[in-house]
């Protein structure tokens, strides 16, 4: 294993990897079987249209971002453990939907402190995490066909 594979494994393994893996090893041999299947089937981001708005999903936000580059030309990292720039304009024409940055993150850099834990929206991103793994936060959800957030 290379060294840069290594780090990536114990960034991997402080952001809930452990956890995974522990209760990943509580699995029935076939619920593991099930799983190892499915998990190359998954994509590091999709590209849908609803009601005529075309939207990006991703989890993390776009590292190394370049207006010139494709989608398919970037690194699965580069999805998963980036941290949005707020004053980049991603798409022109398309909706980048992260999550992974706490929203009351995203609004404190823009001057907002204090704000509840709610879906952000800024020119053309909307940020989703609105903290439930924390004291306070909740689980937001964006109905992407009506823009309609609902919280538990």
């Amino acid at each position: 294993m290379s060294e840069a594979e290594q780090e990536q494994m114990q960034e991997w393994i402080q952001n809930g990897g452990k956890a995974s893996i522990l209760q990943f090893l509580q699995f029935s041999g076939e619920e593991m079987e099930t799983v190892c299947e499915y998990l190359p089937e998954l994509s590091a981001y999709e590209e849908i249209t609803v009601q005529g708005r075309r939207f990006v999903l991703v989890h993390a936000g776009l590292e190394h971002f370049s207006p010139a580059r494709s989608l398919e030309e970037y690194d699965l990292e580069d999805f998963l453990f980036s941290r949005p720039d707020l004053n980049a304009v991603y798409f022109p024409d398309k909706t980048l939907v992260f999550g992974h940055t706490p929203t009351r993150l995203l609004y404190q850099q823009i001057g907002e402190p204090g704000q509840p834990d709610r879906i952000f929206h800024r020119d053309t991103m909307i940020g989703i995490d609105c903290g439930c793994v924390y004291p306070g936060g909740r689980l937001g959800c964006l109905c992407l066909d009506t823009m309609a957030e609902f919280y538990v």
